[in-house]
């Protein structure tokens, strides 16, 4: 038996999961920098949201080709900026290893590997959502609909991840689409959502569990139910930063995952 474990120990210790888990967490600012770059991102993007608010509000815009001028522009702001603050995320990824993401002279480029990503998901959600909701009855439309949505929202997050990577590391915008397009079809791409999925799993389960126990001692002993508000709040808070956590995370595991390859 004890054999059994030391194996198992050891061959856990050997996965490209308990590697990048270890390099995550062996460099706690990087973590902190991810954090401040991503909030840093929400913050610009709320300001661009005020801003397009406002001009629409003062020019009491009333004009199609001027709104949908306005939404062009705003769409491609959205659009650099996620690419700046994706760079700068390239950076601290790459730093983990020591070594350089692309220059800001490929950040053109690489806009537009997400304008292109962008634009192809678009269609095609809006011609899957079309389909759905002209061939399928109103009472499975949306489910499936959510289905196909959560299964597209899969394939872009991993295809994302290999394209930036790999561009990061070659400058070359072709190499990269191709390169995340051939990763589709491999089943380790998906290992780091895979993971996520089941630490959250893991975290569901022993919520769910202590929900029940934390609801027969509030009614058992006839406590405020507020309690189980404040209760259900936290574990939502919680369940969303696992989340976000698994989302840091997974940017070294497809790095080790796309070095391993390589």
């Amino acid at each position: 038996m004890v054999n059994i474990f030391k194996k198992g120990n050891n061959y856990f210790k050997s996965t490209i999961f308990f590697n990048s888990l270890k390099l995550f967490f062996s460099k706690p600012q990087k973590i902190l920098f991810f954090i401040i770059t991503d909030l840093i991102l929400i913050a610009c993007l709320l300001i661009l949201n005020g801003l397009i608010g406002l001009l629409f509000n003062t020019l009491k815009v009333t004009s199609i080709a001027l709104v949908l001028f306005i939404t062009l522009f705003n769409l491609i702001a959205i659009i650099i900026l996620y690419s700046v603050a994706r760079k700068k995320i390239l950076e601290i990824l790459f730093s983990y290893k020591d070594k350089k993401a692309f220059e800001w002279k490929h950040l053109k480029e690489f806009t537009g590997i997400n304008f292109l990503i962008y634009l192809t998901t678009l269609i095609i959600s809006l011609l899957i959502a079309g389909i759905i909701l002209f061939t399928i009855k109103e009472d499975y439309s949306k489910k499936t609909l959510g289905l196909i949505i959560g299964i597209i929202v899969v394939f872009v997050y991993t295809f994302l991840n290999f394209a930036h990577i790999n561009f990061a590391k070659n400058r070359k915008f072709k190499h990269a689409l191709d390169y995340a397009w051939k990763a589709l079809s491999e089943y380790q791409s998906y290992k780091p959502l895979i993971s996520s999925a089941v630490i959250f799993f893991i975290y569901l389960v022993i919520m769910s569990t202590i929900s029940v126990i934390v609801t027969l001692i509030v009614f058992k002993l006839s406590l405020n139910t507020t309690i189980l508000q404040i209760y259900t709040a936290t574990i939502t808070i919680i369940g969303g930063a696992i989340l976000y956590f698994c989302h840091l995370f997974n940017k070294v595991y497809y790095l080790n995952l796309i070095e391993l390859k390589s």
